[in-house]
């Protein structure tokens, strides 16, 4: 189902125990059997001009997670100490500071992704860990440096988890909520907040997650300002309490010619002033309140081809 794209490899989730599938680009989700109609015919039919063999049916139902050590964070953290290009796209590209690097855990490997024309490729890859509840690591995200669109996450069928859950301080009342790491980053080093990611970005909200989140008076949702993270924060604070949850917004940059500023991370790198962000928190909008602006983006993202 990746209709000849190369950027649709691993996207689809399918759940094998409760027989669901979810599509993270498109969004399509529904029952197995549902997903086997789509495909026009039989699993097996469908999976013979896929470049990887599928698992033996009976692994598939038996096979366990390897389990994510801070070992294994380390030695990714050690690699990124050794990647001039990847520490310099990180401190100057992206201006965050080695501290906050180090606090977030952050590496780098090497991973391999299909390029354009189809053929696998190592790309130098960033790699963001995520944590549950009790501090302990159980998936990190992959992220090529040269196309953003590289992503992987692992283990496999490994539980949800939240990058930069484990700087949170245990009695914190407050949490900045972003989607991406480095807009989790970037709010931490601006604002000195705690300040969590999304582990899939805008697509979805796991209830694990929900859970995770269930400890804070306030979440301040710092969503991208286009209208996919306006609409997400609007279906997020439905799951996490329309009343402790307010939104920010960057407004222009220093060096934003008037532009609005995307992200969290952009308002870093265009020197815009957190403290004066903070003070600016919105209410969550009524789903069905739009501005002139909101249809403008969604005109913008039509004539685009719906990608961002």
């Amino acid at each position: 189902p990746t209709r000849g794209d190369p950027t649709n490899l691993y996207k689809l989730n399918v759940h094998i125990r409760l027989g669901v599938y979810h599509c993270f680009r498109c969004g399509a989700k529904g029952k197995w059997w549902s997903f086997r109609e789509k495909l026009g015919g039989t699993m097996r039919d469908q999976i013979q001009g896929v470049a990887f063999d599928p698992p033996a049916a009976s692994k598939i139902h038996t096979a366990k997670p390897q389990a994510l050590t801070e070992a294994d964070i380390d030695v990714m953290v050690d690699f990124l100490k050794d990647s001039p290009r990847a520490m310099d796209y990180l401190l100057n590209e992206r201006a965050l500071s080695a501290s906050v690097l180090k606090k977030y855990r952050v590496g780098a490997c090497k991973t391999t992704f299909l390029s354009p024309d189809g053929a696998p490729t190592p790309q130098l890859s960033l790699t963001f860990p995520m944590y549950d509840a009790t501090r302990n690591p159980v998936r990190y995200k992959t992220r090529s440096i040269d196309d953003k669109r590289n992503m992987r996450l692992a283990p496999k069928s490994a539980p949800w988890g939240l990058f930069g859950l484990h700087t949170v301080p245990e009695h914190a009342e407050a949490v900045i909520l972003t989607e991406g790491e480095f807009d989790a980053m970037a709010a931490h080093q601006g604002t000195g907040l705690p300040a969590v990611s999304l582990p899939i970005g805008a697509a979805s909200l796991p209830l694990e997650v929900v859970a995770m989140l269930e400890r804070f008076a306030k979440i301040y949702l710092w969503l991208d300002d286009d209208v996919v993270g306006r609409r997400a924060a609007t279906a997020f604070a439905k799951k996490l309490g329309v009343a402790r949850c307010v939104m920010l917004r960057a407004g222009v940059g220093e060096e934003g010619g008037g532009a609005v500023v995307k992200d969290a991370n952009d308002a870093l790198r265009m020197g815009v002033d957190f403290a004066e962000v903070m003070s600016r928190t919105m209410p969550v909008p009524h789903e069905r309140i739009l501005r002139f602006g909101d249809l403008r983006d969604e005109v913008f993202s039509v004539l685009q081809g719906g990608r961002d």
